[in-house]
């Protein structure tokens, strides 16, 4: 008699929350990426501050969010694993 092999099949994972094709699209995702940004252009904001930097410091502090998320975005590495 042939032993029948047993066949282990993988759990398909789980969707968490509502997800489009470009990742999480509820509103806490939403709100959660604003807070986010508006700490990161504030902490530029306060660097440029402590640093006496004789510039416009809002003009600079949203020049230098947009250059970090183009940077971030642009990498090779981050497009590979996680986009």
């Amino acid at each position: 008699m042939e032993k029948k092999k047993r066949v282990i099949k993988k759990a398909a994972p789980k969707a968490v929350g509502k997800t489009c094709s470009s990742g999480c699209c509820s509103s806490s995702c939403w709100f959660w990426t604003i807070v986010s940004e508006a700490g990161l252009y504030f902490f530029f904001y306060y660097v440029l501050y402590i640093m006496q930097a004789e510039v416009n410091l809002w003009l600079a502090s949203a020049i230098m969010v947009v250059l970090i998320n183009v940077s971030f975005f642009a990498c090779p590495y981050m497009r590979k694993h996680f986009m």
